[in-house]
C-alpha cells in the first residue's frame, strides 16, 4: 500500500519468543550462509532504510526501526553477527530487548561503523555480498562505505536474499495470519463506528480499532471512484456525504509481520454500510483462490473475470510490500509459502467496488 508513513512508529514493540524463537533466526542465518558458500562470500551486508523498507536487516535480527532511519546487519561466513542502527547509545538496551544478536551498535554513521566491524573481523578486503546496497543507502554514505571497501570484491545478492524471504516459514505464516485477523476485524468494525463527518474521522476510527487490537504499525488509504477509476490517497479533511462510496484500505503489522485488506462502504445518514454484494464477494474469493502453487504470476495478474475492471497483486511479509512483484510480464510461478495481497476492482450491481485481502499460497 503506497500511502503516508508516520514520522514515529507507534504501537507494540514486542518479541514473543514462543511465537518466534531464536531458532527461527538461526535457521535464517544458516540458509543465508548456504547461499554465501557457492559465491565464496566472506560477509553479507543486509541494509534497510525507513519504516517500509527495512526488511533485510529485520529478517535476520528481528530489530525494527522506530523512526525513518537505517539499519544494517553484518553477517560473516563464520562468527558473530553485528547489528548497527542509526540512533543514540541510549537506544541500545531497547534494541537488545528485541534482537538475539549480541553485538548491537547504535551510531550515526552506518558506513563508518560497518567498516569498523569488517575490520575487526578481518574482512575488509574479501568478497562481500550486498542486499539493499547501494540501492537504498544515501549516496554520501555509500561513497564512504565503497571507498572503505576499495580492495574488496562487491557482489549483488539481493535477488537471492529476496527469494529466501519470499518463502515464509510456518512461524512466519502464523504471525501473518494473526495480522490478517487484526486487519479484517478492524475493517469489520467500520459499519459499527459513529457517523464520521469526514475522511480523517473515519480513518481515526479505523486506526483506533487496529491499535486496540494490538497493531504494531499501521497504514490507511481511502479510495474514491473518480472519472471511471479508483483513486486512493491518505485521509483528507474531505467531508463524507450521504450517498458517497468509499474504499477503505488497511495495512497493519503484528510483531514485524504485515497483512493488508480493502473493503468498500456506502455512506448512509447514520453511518457506513457494506457496498458489495454476496455475488461479488464470491467472484473475489474465486480470483484469490487462484493463487496456488505453480500458478504463473502473469496469469493471476491478468485473470479474466466478468465485471472485473482491475486487479493488483504484490507480496507482503516483514515489509508492507515486498517480492514477488506480480506483473503481467512476470515469468515467476507461485510457490508454497508465498504470501500475496490480491486486490480487485469490480462493477457490482450497485456500482463500482474494490475488495482486497492477504492470501497465503
Amino acid at each position: 500500500m503506497q500511502t503516508l508513513q508516520p514520522t514515529l512508529r507507534l504501537g507494540r514493540d514486542a518479541w514473543n519468543r514462543d511465537a518466534m524463537p531464536v531458532e527461527e533466526f538461526h535457521g535464517r542465518v544458516a540458509r543465508l550462509r548456504a547461499l554465501m558458500r557457492p559465491l565464496d562470500l566472506d560477509a553479507l551486508l543486509l541494509y534497510g532504510r525507513g519504516l517500509n523498507h527495512c526488511g533485510h536487516p529485520t529478517y535476520v535480527s528481528n530489530y525494527i526501526v522506530k523512526l525513518p532511519f537505517s539499519a544494517l546487519v553484518v553477517l560473516p561466513r563464520e562468527g558473530e553477527l553485528a547489528l548497527m542502527f542509526e540512533g543514540a547509545t541510549r537506544g541500545r538496551a531497547a534494541a537488545g530487548a528485541t534482537t538475539w544478536i549480541e553485538d548491537v551498535r547504535p551510531c550515526w554513521s552506518l558506513a563508518g561503523e560497518c567498516l569498523q566491524v569488517l575490520k575487526e573481523r578481518g574482512l575488509p578486503r574479501g568478497r562481500v555480498g550486498l542486499a539493499g546496497l547501494p540501492r537504498r543507502m544515501p549516496f554520501a554514505d555509500w561513497r564512504v562505505l565503497a571507498d572503505g571497501l576499495e580492495g574488496a570484491t562487491l557482489v549483488d545478492v539481493e535477488p537471492q536474499v529476496d527469494a529466501l524471504r519470499t518463502i515464509k516459514s510456518a512461524r512466519e505464516l502464523a504471525q501473518i495470519a494473526h495480522a490478517t485477523r487484526l486487519v479484517r476485524e478492524a475493517l469489520a468494525r467500520v459499519p459499527t463506528l459513529e457517523r464520521a463527518p469526514d475522511e480523517m474521522a473515519l480513518a481515526a476510527g479505523v486506526i483506533r480499532e487496529a491499535r486496540r487490537l494490538g497493531a504494531e504499525d499501521l497504514r490507511v488509504a481511502l479510495g474514491r471512484h473518480v472519472e471511471g477509476r479508483w483513486v486512493f490517497a491518505p485521509p483528507q479533511h474531505a467531508p463524507l456525504a450521504t450517498g458517497d462510496r468509499i474504499a477503505v484500505g488497511v495495512a497493519a503489522s503484528w510483531e514485524r509481520y504485515w497483512s493488508e485488506a480493502t473493503r468498500t462502504f456506502d455512506v448512509h445518514a447514520d453511518g457506513l454500510g457494506r457496498a458489495w454484494s454476496a455475488a461479488t464477494e464470491t467472484r473475489f474469493r474465486d480470483i484469490a483462490s487462484r493463487a496456488r502453487p505453480g500458478t504463473a504470476v502473469a496469469d493471476l495478474a491478468t485473470a479474466p473475470v466478468n465485471d472485473l475492471t482491475a486487479i493488483a497483486c504484490h507480496g507482503i511479509g516483514i515489509t508492507p510490500e515486498e517480492p514477488p512483484a506480480l506483473t503481467s510480464d512476470s515469468t515467476l510461478r507461485l510457490a508454497t509459502g508465498m504470501v500475496l495481497v490480491v486486490s480487485v476492482a469490480f462493477e457490482d450491481a450497485g456500482g463500482p467496488v474494490v475488495l482486497g485481502d492477504t492470501v497465503t499460497v
